[in-house]
């Protein structure tokens, strides 16, 4: 075997939003129909001093075929074909993965559709590693490889008149896969916690801070708020120990008022009577900015 690219080595997930693992048939001999399987989960393990130690294996939830066409999903999803209710999976498991060429590798291994289980071998291609936006090492495969559905117990089909049949026998595996190595999104997700945690410290002494100053305000307002009316005021030439009594002050009050009652207090002026037999005088107006000035003629 040859080694592999110390690049890829580790461990590594399919992500699911970026990966497509689908087919394509000829219907009626002269068009091709494509389909997928939305739910794939898959991992794959390089050891590039090792490469009998990599592996790869992919699952694939039958239910969610989908070729655009809901009549021809469930037809595919019953006994005729996958039956979904007896078999929601197909598997495949590798038994070894050797770099044939650059950047090519054949993986060969255990392929499961319903209760048949084959051989087969899949040429990958590596498009290329690079690191996304996020700082996870991504890696692109693609490949695409043709079997016979009659190997799988997928026999259903309808004659032609013309000696052809309905559904080609051959269908056309495709594989579209992005995969994250598992350590860089696990330390890009360390990365995150250690900023949340950061964030919750940073706020925990703000927050104290907002506490103990409101703490301090409501004392303030608190001494702010004790009554200061006569019944509580000092006497004018004595000490603290001369301070009126409640009594004293409800008779200060009383006083107040008595006070009061005797002088009268301001009233409000009162506008004059308005005479309509008399003629109101016209308030002079200031001269209008439009209106031309005296003895101007236009």
């Amino acid at each position: 075997m040859s080694v592999l690219d110390a690049s890829l080595s580790g461990e590594w997930v399919f992500d699911p939003s970026h990966s497509r693992v689908g087919f394509s048939a000829r219907h009626a001999m002269v068009t091709k129909v494509r389909g997928a399987f939305n739910e794939v989960d898959g991992r794959m393990y390089v050891d590039p001093d090792g490469p009998q130690n990599s592996t790869v294996e992919v699952r694939l939830a039958v239910a969610s075929v989908d070729t655009r066409n809901s009549q021809r999903d469930d037809h595919l999803r019953s006994a005729d074909f996958f039956d979904v209710e007896t078999y929601p999976e197909i598997v495949f498991r590798s038994t070894s993965v050797d770099e044939v060429e650059d950047d090519t590798y054949m993986v060969v291994g255990d392929l499961s559709i319903r209760d048949v289980t084959k051989q087969v071998a899949i040429p990958i291609t590596l498009v290329g590693v690079e690191r996304d936006p996020m700082g996870n090492l991504r890696a692109g495969f693609e490949g695409t490889r043709r079997v016979d559905r009659r190997d799988f117990g997928l026999q259903w089909n309808v004659p032609l008149d013309t000696g052809g049949v309905l559904v080609s026998e051959k269908i056309t595996l495709e594989f579209d896969i992005s995969a994250v190595r598992t350590e860089d999104a696990a330390a890009d997700g360390a990365v995150a916690a250690e900023g949340a945690e950061r964030v919750e410290g940073a706020i925990a002494p703000e927050g104290a801070e907002r506490v103990e100053g409101a703490e301090h305000a409501g004392s303030v307002a608190e001494g702010a708020a004790e009554p200061t009316g006569p019944e509580y005021a000092y006497a004018q030439d004595g000490d603290a120990s001369d301070a009126a009594t409640p009594a004293a002050g409800v008779q200060a009050i009383a006083q107040s008022e008595e006070i009061q009652a005797t002088e009268g207090s301001p009233q409000a002026p009162v506008a004059p009577e308005y005479d309509r037999t008399r003629p109101q005088p016209v308030p002079a107006q200031p001269p209008s900015p439009w209106e031309p000035p005296p003895g101007h003629q236009y």
